[in-house]
């Protein structure tokens, strides 16, 4: 029996939890259901690089593929920013030259959940991660949004299903 999406992010984000309070880190993960109902975890901390993704990308769509991947989630700690706060050519300034939110003032550092499936709408968790001076780190209370707009290199990470009447 599949659980709902949204289940789904919930458990992911339970075990990024207990990881990142155990370590303060979190290695960026890719997991997916192949077609047979088997859930894969691929670590993807040998093709992760903050400035170019696009190897990691390629890693996870090749994974996806191979397994005839019905649902998938990429679980990593990111950069998050409202535009409001700096405006928004500040953040477009700063993803064309650094490719990074990371020296913006305002900025938060999150734990991502971007959750794909073929039967349901894409859905994105986040938890904020707190660093207190002194302390050890901690993450906030899992957020769950549906995207209005569906763009960028984690969008269509799943096969395309044949078409019935192909």
């Amino acid at each position: 029996m599949t659980v709902p999406l949204d289940a789904f992010i919930r458990a992911m984000a339970k075990a990024a939890k207990l990881n990142f309070e155990r370590s303060g880190g979190l290695t960026p993960m890719f997991i997916y259901v192949g077609a047979d109902g088997t859930h894969n975890v691929l670590s993807l901390d040998k093709v992760w690089d903050d400035r170019n993704k696009d190897p990691a990308f390629a890693v996870m769509r090749g994974a996806a593929k191979a397994a005839g991947a019905t649902r998938c989630a990429l679980v990593c700690e990111a950069w998050q920013l409202d535009g409001d706060d700096v405006g928004n050519a500040a953040v477009e300034q700063a993803w064309a030259t650094q490719g990074s939110l990371k020296d913006l003032p305002g900025r938060r550092e999150v734990i991502v959940i971007e959750a794909e499936d073929q039967t349901a709408p894409r859905l994105c968790g986040r938890m904020e991660i707190i660093r207190p001076e002194g302390r050890k780190p901690y993450v906030l209370a899992l957020r769950i949004d549906r995207p209005t707009t569906s763009e960028g290199r984690l969008v269509g990470m799943l096969p395309v299903p044949a078409r019935m009447d192909a």
